[in-house]
């Protein structure tokens, strides 16, 4: 347990606030809330962080907050659910990079939810869990986070491997848990840049976030050093973020964890893709 609680703030500090208009973020949990999810670990990592928000004392209650799988439900049901909701979150895993991979059917359908949430009034929330590119295609959104590595880490190729212990992926847990956390020291830098897009989706040669961009949840601070258009370190590329106020050691130590996050899911992908391709 011990490791794992470990693990946990390690993950809580790659957590990386991109985009958060109007202070959406935090969300307060007595508001009506709809997390919108395709993959049922994400619905379990969303209930986990919940749980341990009510635990840790932070929330006291979730009975405000709805789930549903938008792999299943009708369009006009979740149209209908985000009209009466104060917020709708929408998650999202991307698992490569080829051009046109955020422009399938229900990247499209995603879309159209912030764009009614926008409509009615609702806040929305993005949630890339996995490689974080897929930012620029859900930028409408009122806010964004970038959690890192989806999924626990498969260890199917060292000895002694036993396949029914459960795999632990705290990344998903420690973001929902952020989101809601109005105590949250939100420190994580994007570890790469996040490209704008074409017209046909495909990837620009334009930064929309350069690495090194984060934002605390303090009037919107930005979390990162401000510096040159290298797209080293710095706000969006348009300049428009304020100067960095964190301690620049906490900045470089969320900035290591994010690393070893996103490394872990360039892993995960790697596999994903050879298994995928295996004769």
């Amino acid at each position: 347990k011990a490791n794992h609680d470990k693990e946990f703030e390690i993950a809580k500090k790659a957590i990386t606030l991109v985009k958060n208009e109007n202070n959406t973020l935090p969300l307060n949990a007595n508001d009506k809330t709809l997390i919108l999810y395709y993959y049922d670990s994400h619905l379990t990592a969303a209930q986990n962080a919940l749980a341990r928000l009510i635990s840790d004392g932070i929330i006291s209650s979730s009975e405000n907050i709805e789930f549903m799988d938008y792999s299943v439900e009708a369009i006009e049901d979740v149209e209908a659910k985000i009209e009466e909701v104060d917020n709708v979150v929408i998650i999202n895993s991307l698992y490569g990079l080829s051009n046109g991979a955020v422009n399938g059917a229900y990247h499209n359908m995603l879309i159209g939810y912030i764009e009614k949430a926008k409509e009615v009034g609702t806040n929305s929330v993005f949630v890339s869990t996995h490689l974080p590119y897929d930012i620029a295609r859900f930028n409408d959104a009122d806010a964004i986070i970038a959690t890192y590595l989806a999924n626990g880490v498969g260890f199917e190729g060292l000895k002694n491997y036993t396949s029914n212990i459960p795999k632990y992926g705290p990344n998903v847990i420690a973001g929902f848990y952020q989101m809601f956390n109005e105590n949250a020291n939100l420190a994580g830098k994007l570890p790469v840049n996040i490209y704008s897009l074409n017209s046909d989706y495909s990837i620009s040669n334009t930064v929309l976030y350069a690495r090194g961009y984060g934002l605390g949840y303090i009037a919107g601070e930005e979390s990162s050093d401000e510096s040159s258009d290298n797209g080293t370190v710095g706000a969006p590329n348009s300049g428009s973020g304020p100067k960095a106020l964190r301690e620049t050691a906490l900045a470089s130590v969320s900035l290591d964890a994010t690393f070893i996050a996103f490394g872990l899911s360039i892993l995960v992908a790697g596999v994903a893709f050879i298994a995928t391709h295996r004769e």
